[in-house]
């Protein structure tokens, strides 16, 4: 596992220098960056330092776009999973790995080609030090466009990154599901409107009629939503970052952004996921 998330943040970093940032990394360990090069902001991940100096001599500013503050780094960092609290006083990056949880199972998902849908999805289960495989299919699909570590809103891809799971849910009746369920009912809609305050979350329709123009009504999704779950993605909700990332049965074809498997693939992997579950997108 811990090769898969350095194989995971090697492939981050490179795709964030091909984008223009000019951050560089040295020695590697596990998901842990000894030395970056950006600025002389103070970062902590987990609670120890990191050491962050400017390459070039000068200091790299911090800048705010709609009411948030962003560093070059928290695009290495979301891309991950990481989760991210910026310190405007004390001029400090707060870091929390998902190795600081306790993980017992995981979900790897591999696209087959860059920019494919295709893909291979393991479940992955700890035994002591080590993990096994208890599942895997290569007929499993994400978004039609690949995935992206830039997910925006109708794009068609899946974000890459490690993520929890979140509310168990399909249009059929609990088949047994490890995690709390819910059936759907014509009352239940997921909002995907940017601008409503309701942005990436389940909503039930007369309580927030008005409040929102576009959303996903769930129980129409009868093949792909007879069984799924969401992916915590976004769930800061930020506008126009995407929404509606599950976990779900196969259609067959390539995703508007979610991960599918087939049927008795997901039915076997409500049954047994547990709350401390992740999913590793590639």
């Amino acid at each position: 596992m811990r090769g898969i998330l350095k194989k995971l943040v090697s492939g981050v970093l490179v795709g964030c220098i091909a984008f223009g940032t000019i951050a560089t990394a040295s020695a590697i360990q596990g998901m842990v960056t000894k030395e970056l090069y950006y600025g002389d902001i103070s970062v902590s991940l987990d609670g120890k330092k990191l050491t962050l100096t400017n390459e070039g001599g000068g200091a790299v500013e911090p800048f705010a776009i709609d009411g948030t503050t962003y560093l070059p780094i928290r695009a290495i960092s979301s891309a991950l999973g990481l989760g991210v609290e910026w310190n405007q006083e004390g001029q400090e990056v707060k870091l929390t790995s998902p190795e600081e949880q306790s993980v017992s199972s995981c979900i790897l998902v591999r696209p087959h080609a860059d920019g494919a849908p295709e893909a291979t999805v393991t479940v992955l289960e700890k035994d002591g030090d080590f993990w096994k495989e208890t599942m895997s299919t290569d007929e499993a699909f994400v978004g039609r466009n690949g995935t992206t570590s830039n997910k925006q809103e109708g794009d068609g891809c899946t974000p890459r990154g490690i993520y929890t799971f979140g509310q168990a849910f399909g249009v059929a009746e609990d088949p047994g599901s490890a995690r709390d369920y819910l059936q759907v009912g014509e009352d239940d809609y997921w909002v995907d409107d940017s601008d409503s305050v309701y942005y990436n979350q389940m909503v039930k329709k007369s309580e927030t009629e008005g409040q929102w123009d576009s959303a996903e009504h769930l129980v129409e999704e009868t093949v792909a939503y007879e069984y799924a779950i969401a992916i915590n993605y976004n769930t800061s909700c930020t506008p126009g970052s995407g929404s509606a990332i599950f976990f779900h049965c196969s259609t067959g074809n390539g995703t508007a952004g979610c991960v599918s498997v087939p049927r008795e693939m997901m039915v076997e992997i409500l049954q047994t996921i547990q709350e401390d579950t992740i999913i590793v997108i590639m």
